[in-house]
């Protein structure tokens, strides 16, 4: 798309997401943000779902938010913004002005520039969010390393290499989307909390992204 949104625009309404998959969207222009969904003052739900390898021009690499957003189980990994090095590097993963409460989800693996990409995954501030696994300590989005069951960076410190958290390349993992599978050993088996895999009106997930299994 030549404008915000390359993958999905919500334009102030109301967007709910659950087991789906957006990879390879992008978004350019002078108002090239948001490669997978840009919310334009909207309220956006997205849960058991994965946003991969989105770009955009601007900010906003997988998400541009600057509505209300609600994220649960969800991974958002390989996107990258600001892809003509021209503007801002901001929100590789995660770009949000508005307000984002975000759990048992994982951001990791995004970036911004293409010249000398950066380690970028969310910018601005989270509300309310726990049991995360941040990839990047340094655009974690104000969660801290051990507090809330959030997981930042390596100690709370450096970026954790994405390849020792998932397998960055799609694959068919069961059920009827791709999905990135964790990779043996990946920190973040079993550190979700089962009381928050509930999407935005409290209704328990009963299964991941893939379905019954």
């Amino acid at each position: 798309t030549h404008d915000g949104g390359g993958g999905i625009f919500n334009n102030g309404g109301r967007l709910d997401v659950r087991n789906s998959t957006i990879h390879q969207n992008h978004a350019d222009n002078a108002n090239g943000s948001g490669g997978g969904i840009f919310d334009l003052g909207g309220v956006t739900t997205i849960t058991n779902s994965t946003i991969s390898g989105n770009t955009a021009t601007g900010i906003g690499g997988g998400i541009e938010n600057q509505g209300d957003l609600y994220m649960a189980n969800v991974t958002i990994t390989g996107n990258v913004a600001n892809t003509d090095d021209v503007g801002l590097n901001f929100g590789g993963g995660l770009s949000n002005t508005g307000i984002a409460r975000v759990r048992n989800t994982i951001i990791a693996g995004n970036s911004s520039g293409t010249a000398a990409p950066l380690h970028n995954d969310i910018g601005g501030a989270l509300a309310a969010s726990a049991f995360n696994l941040i990839g990047d300590a340094t655009t974690a989005g104000g969660l801290v390393d051990g507090v809330n069951g959030n997981i930042v960076g390596v100690m709370g410190v450096g970026t954790r290499p994405i390849n020792s958290i998932l397998v960055t390349v799609l694959g068919n993992n069961g059920g009827p989307t791709t999905t990135h599978a964790l990779v043996p050993g990946s920190i973040a088996i079993d550190h979700g909390s089962d009381s928050l895999a509930r999407d935005v009106n409290g209704i328990p997930l009963t299964y991941d992204q893939r379905g019954v299994g």
